[in-house]
């Protein structure tokens, strides 16, 4: 008996010396999963050192064409990488900004309120993958302390559905590892050619009493470290608020919006610049799939406009 347990302890010892230190159970994960857009990013800056660097969630990695901002910045198309992924949390921005081989100059951070109000850090795959011992002390300090242990300590049970779902739920027509492509702005072409998108809905009266929802959030806690980070690396942040598909903003919401980012702005430590193009004016609403992600035309004009306005920034006092 006693040599039967100690051979499982060898197992699992193994098993999750596997799930750490070897691309598996990982690399079965399917391209538009959050492990595929993982790795998608991952295989991006591999021998790259960006001195551009754009982090946030979809709607960033449709809104921004590296190929456009470089052309436009008269910069080489690898000195600017695009690292906008699905579902992607300020953890996830944090960590993939340490991992860079170089550090760049700049980093255009997307601050969408609903980038600190989807606060479900701790159970995203990300959190799950990349966490370590240091990120034990931004648990929460509740009844989901336990829950959410076993995602720093026990990676091998804490990633065990990912073995259930190739065996059982495998999409055969995808190669294992495969990476999402990219479409001709230089983005990862998540959606194709489809028209239109059902990827949430975004009201723009969350503004009203945000910043008593968000303060304290665990978005906000890896905000600030990564705010920290730049500043201890001399890394100047864009924090950039995408175009959002609503109504005219009336003056009393304006002013909620307008405290929101005195707020973001006061909780960075680091050297920023706030670019708001929250009612970006397109003058048409062709150019959205759904209430944020932009379809290739709006990418476009929204890069080239971007541009200018990063161009512009960069060339005043910090």
């Amino acid at each position: 008996m006693k040599k039967l347990f100690t051979s499982f302890l060898i197992t699992l010892f193994l098993i999750e010396l596997l799930v750490r230190f070897t691309p598996y159970p990982w690399i079965l994960e399917p391209s538009f999963s959050q492990m595929g857009s993982l790795r998608s990013i991952e295989t991006e800056i591999k021998n790259k050192n960006p001195k551009i660097v754009i982090l946030g969630n979809s709607l960033i990695r449709d809104a921004i064409s590296p190929e456009i901002l470089s052309s436009k910045l008269n910069m080489e198309e690898n000195e600017i990488i695009n690292l906008g992924v699905s579902a992607g949390n300020y953890f996830l921005d944090y960590k993939v900004l340490q991992s860079l081989n170089q550090k760049p100059e700049h980093i255009v951070l997307q601050i969408d309120l609903n980038r600190f109000i989807n606060d479900e850090i701790f159970s995203s795959y990300y959190f799950i993958k990349l966490s370590k011992l240091e990120d034990l002390g931004s648990l929460p300090d509740n009844f989901s302390y336990i829950k959410y242990l076993k995602n720093i300590l026990f990676k091998s049970y804490a990633s065990s559905d990912i073995w259930h779902r190739y065996i059982f739920q495998r999409n055969e027509s995808e190669k294992i590892g495969t990476i999402i492509p990219k479409d001709e702005l230089g983005q990862f072409d998540v959606y194709g050619e489809r028209k239109l998108l059902n990827e949430g809905f975004y009201s723009i009266e969350n503004y009203i009493d945000a910043i008593e929802e968000i303060d304290n959030s665990n978005n906000l806690f890896y905000f600030k470290k990564l705010c920290e980070y730049s500043q201890s690396n001399d890394i100047k942040i864009f924090l950039t608020h995408l175009p959002i598909r609503s109504n005219e903003i009336d003056e009393n919401i304006q002013k909620y919006i307008e405290n929101y980012f005195q707020f973001i702005m006061k909780e960075c430590v680091a050297e920023k610049k706030l670019i708001d193009n929250l009612d970006y004016n397109f003058s048409s609403n062709d150019v959205f799939l759904d209430y944020g992600h932009l379809n290739n035309t709006g990418a476009k004009i929204y890069s080239e406009d971007f541009s200018k306005t990063f161009r512009k920034l960069t060339s005043e006092n910090w």
